[in-house]
């Protein structure tokens, strides 16, 4: 991927132009330009921040209203736009929160309607970023993985992308310079404090201070980012299509290999640079090699497939750690913004 936010949204498809009407269908959103298109909804994007799920997309939409000084009016929640009969997608301030789904069919479909969206939208300089949890190698549970590449289920830095019976492989590079500057930024250092609307500054301060959760009035509770460090390496990611057998497990339906085969596979992923294993991170990598938009895949590892197979965190202990790659982002997004 290239480093710095993409100008512009190109596409690489002569059959989409912004000059005619598009259905972004799994989006429920249409383009059309007699009517002023997306522009004046979309085209101030400039960070789209992906979940796995519809919960989390809303979850880390109402953390970003908090932490960014951007609540509702009184009396307003944060809605979806568009239809959620597959995704979701809120938008608060300059950044959208939308849900992938899982699996690489998945987030393929809608990296293809988000860059689309992105496109017809006219909007410029904005990065994509991907939160989720995942598998780690080595590292302890609550760690975020910074991936700094990704990898097929062959071990090959590409994905392979198939069209009318042909075969198209495809780069799955990330951009290094975002990696080193998100692992600055767990550091804790440079955080700015403040929020940049005078009225709710001093709430947040207090709330800070004295650790006091939020409630987004739609039982979501969390805190806000103290600043603390948060930890995190940066390394390769192997990207499975399934989660059992494909990720090595033994505690699937079917299994046919021995616990001793899971360990030796282990142990070769470590000696190549894997840090965590997951299952949408090499589609976007690559499609955004593809399209040169800057990227980024933040995982929280949630079980050291070193040790076991299962994740036995409560679901507190779940929740907790895995705001740690929200937080990672929101510190990002607050950077970038001057905020």
């Amino acid at each position: 991927g290239r480093t710095g936010p993409a100008a512009m949204a190109t596409l690489h498809n002569p059959h989409v132009s912004s000059d005619e009407e598009d259905v972004l269908y799994h989006l429920g959103l249409t383009h059309r330009p007699a009517e002023g298109g997306l522009k004046a909804v979309f085209g101030d994007v400039k960070f789209v921040c992906m979940s796995g799920s519809a919960d989390r997309a809303k979850r880390f939409a109402h953390r970003l209203s908090v932490e960014l000084g951007m609540d509702p009016p009184p009396g307003m929640s944060l809605c979806p736009l568009g239809k959620t009969e597959r995704y979701s997608i809120f938008k608060v301030g300059p950044v959208l929160s939308v849900s992938h789904g899982m699996g690489i069919p998945s987030i393929s479909i809608i990296l293809h309607e988000l860059a689309k969206l992105m496109h017809h939208a006219g909007a410029t300089d904005f990065t994509f970023i991907r939160m989720g949890t995942c598998g780690g190698l080595g590292a302890a549970p609550g760690t975020v993985v910074v991936s700094e590449r990704c990898f097929n289920e062959r071990l090959e830095p590409f994905d392979e992308i198939w069209s009318v019976g042909k075969c198209r492989k495809q780069p799955a590079e990330l951009d290094r310079a975002l990696a080193e500057e998100v692992l600055a930024l767990s550091e804790g250092h440079d955080i700015p404090t403040d929020i940049v609307r005078e009225d709710i500054r001093s709430r947040h301060a207090r709330r800070r201070k004295e650790g006091i959760c939020f409630h987004s009035g739609e039982g979501h509770t969390f805190s806000m980012d103290d600043g603390r460090r948060i930890p995190c390496e940066i390394g390769g990611t192997l990207t499975c299509t399934g989660f059992y057998e494909q990720q090595g497990r033994i505690d699937g339906a079917i299994c046919e290999h021995t616990e001793a085969d899971k360990f030796e596979w282990l142990e070769s992923l470590r000696a190549a640079g894997i840090k965590n294993i997951e299952m949408e991170g090499l589609r976007l990598a690559s499609f955004c090699h593809k399209l040169s938009i800057p990227a980024i895949i933040l995982c929280t590892v949630l079980v050291d497939r070193t040790k076991g197979d299962q994740v036995v965190l409560t679901e507190a202990e779940v929740s907790a750690i895995a705001s740690n790659a929200q937080r990672l982002a929101i510190r990002l997004i607050k950077k970038r913004l001057g905020l």
